[in-house]
């Protein structure tokens, strides 16, 4: 028997498996008894052509660039405290706790937010868990998600992830 809260929380990441094999990037579930605040490890790659035979996609492949991100992810509206056009607060539990994990990371840390809207239409955006201002405050377990980090298939939207890979916190 499975739970609504894990299928829910099944189809999140399942979504943002897809996402990211869109990208050509990779996604490593982590299983649930060792996430320890994380649910999955984001591996970025870009994509390579053979100059020669450009249109052989034989010949096409996506090489890892070493960039690594972990990645927490939270489905559903019932984690919504409020929201308005700048930005989403979920309610979270232990996040003071969760903070000391994701700052003591040696890789980058993000938070995902998917949802539906009224049509059933997934939507969902990202936070950097290391960043200051994605918190409402040191003890409290309410974590802002900004609606200008979409995480979606368009490719735009995967330029910020690369960059925070490439940065140390």
């Amino acid at each position: 028997m499975t739970s609504e809260s894990n299928r829910t929380g099944a189809l999140g990441v399942n979504y943002v498996e897809g996402v990211l094999l869109e990208w050509g990037w990779g996604f490593q579930k982590i299983d649930q008894e060792n996430d320890d605040g994380f649910d999955g490890i984001i591996y970025i790659r870009s994509k390579k052509v053979d100059p020669a035979k450009p249109d052989d996609r034989r010949r096409q492949y996506w090489e890892g660039t070493g960039g690594l991100i972990h990645v927490q992810i939270k489905t559903g509206d019932g984690y919504i405290k409020k929201q308005d056009k700048q930005e989403i607060t979920l309610g979270l539990n232990n996040i003071p706790e969760k903070r000391l994990l994701w700052k003591k990371s040696a890789l980058p840390c993000i938070l995902i937010f998917v949802s539906r809207d009224d049509k059933g239409h997934y939507y969902s955006y990202w936070s950097d868990l290391k960043s200051d201002s994605t918190y409402v405050s040191d003890t409290s377990n309410n974590v802002k998600v900004f609606r200008k980090n979409r995480f979606f298939r368009s490719p735009e939207c995967k330029g910020p992830l690369r960059k925070l890979s490439r940065s140390s916190h």
